[in-house]
């Protein structure tokens, strides 16, 4: 390989971080010490560190616990995207009124025909 061909994919590796990092909203160059002056990671560090590190046997959470400080925007990333809600209200609501149309009284209901009634119910409720 040519000492050209080397350069290009050095500026076209740099094109698609830099892409990445405003897709993510992050800057491409920070200060290089926190206010506790300890030195703070360049993204470009903060990946590097990442990948050296992903391949031990920790699971994602005890992964992240223990390389949250090193990895600090890395990990406010995954904080602010693995974070997901518990549950629903409309899928409570489903499982309520599916309980209530499956009750004692109706449980002659094909599984079929329960899946239409709430199919029905559904679509009758955001009409009205």
């Amino acid at each position: 390989t040519s000492l050209a061909t080397i350069s290009a994919k050095q500026s076209s590796s740099r094109s698609a971080l830099s892409k990445f990092l405003s897709s993510c909203g992050l800057p491409l160059k920070l200060p290089s010490l926190s206010r506790s002056g300890q030195r703070i990671l360049s993204i470009r560090d903060e990946l590097a560190r990442f990948v050296s590190r992903v391949e031990s046997d920790l699971g994602f959470e005890s992964f992240w616990k223990a390389n949250q400080k090193d990895l600090i925007r890395l990990a406010s990333l995954v904080r602010r995207y693995s974070a997901i809600p518990a549950t629903s209200v409309p899928s409570e609501s489903s499982f309520s009124i599916a309980g209530y149309l499956n009750r004692k009284s109706r449980s002659l209901l094909s599984s079929k025909t329960l899946k239409y009634s709430m199919f029905l119910r559904d679509k009758l409720t955001i009409r009205q």
